[in-house]
């Protein structure tokens, strides 16, 4: 008797690509709302909000929807972070070379 799986493999959607022009409207549009809110967290209703912005500056034939602009900026956010830390650490490496270079004080 032969077994027929009944459950079919399930293809990943890729993930929307971003032009440059959408990405800066995204970070610009965030930015703004961000502020208008006092740096607070936005809701869904923002996200949509952020999400017809992007779309009025950037006039797509696939407009974003609100979840794609809240996963883009928390991957922004993240890349950008790790930047900040991979730079940190550097100029902090770059400090304890000069320290330890500096001559010893003679009392």
């Amino acid at each position: 008797m032969d077994v027929v799986s009944l459950s079919q493999p399930t293809r990943r959607i890729p993930p929307p690509c971003w032009t440059n022009d959408q990405t800066v409207a995204l970070i610009e549009a965030y930015r703004d709302k961000w502020y208008s809110l006092r740096r607070g967290n936005l809701r869904a209703p923002h996200w949509q909000e952020v999400a017809d912005c992007v779309s009025v500056k950037c006039g797509s034939d696939l407009p974003k929807t609100s979840i794609q602009c809240r996963h883009k900026m928390e991957k922004l956010r993240k890349r950008y972070r790790n930047e900040q830390k991979l730079v940190d650490s550097f100029l902090s490496e770059r400090m304890n070379k000069k320290v330890k270079r500096m001559p010893t004080p003679e009392a």
